[in-house]
């Protein structure tokens, strides 16, 4: 009797995690556009592009000596870390950090720190 219970729970345990699985919104292969792998290519190439761009050409950013826009340079960087967390196909779990590192924060803040910096 005592193990056909403990069947019935091990069984209910592992449809409930079935479901949790199922509807999971941190799950990549949802079919959504935005965790695609064209996306996540999209994202790692354009980080990998642009932080090579500023760390061996830093000359891009500068404007006749003088200092470049550090706002706007902080605003690429931190779009180039969410390109590079979307990436890779990582989801943070914290809804915060999500919605942070998510792939149009973090293309909107890439390409808008880049326009920003050549309007200084």
């Amino acid at each position: 009797m005592q193990i056909i219970l403990a069947k019935a729970v091990l069984t209910e345990q592992t449809m409930t995690n079935t479901k949790r699985q199922k509807n999971n919104p941190l799950d990549r292969h949802s079919g959504r556009f935005l965790f695609s792998s064209v996306a996540c290519l999209f994202s790692l190439l354009s980080a990998i592009v642009i932080s090579l761009l500023l760390t061996l050409y830093p000359q891009a950013v500068i404007d006749n000596g003088e200092a470049p826009n550090h706002w706007a340079l902080m605003i690429c960087m931190l779009g180039i870390t969410g390109g590079y967390v979307h990436g890779v196909g990582f989801v943070p779990k914290n809804r915060f950090a999500r919605l942070l590192f998510s792939p149009l924060i973090a293309w909107s803040f890439m390409f808008g720190g880049i326009i920003l910096m050549s309007y200084q």
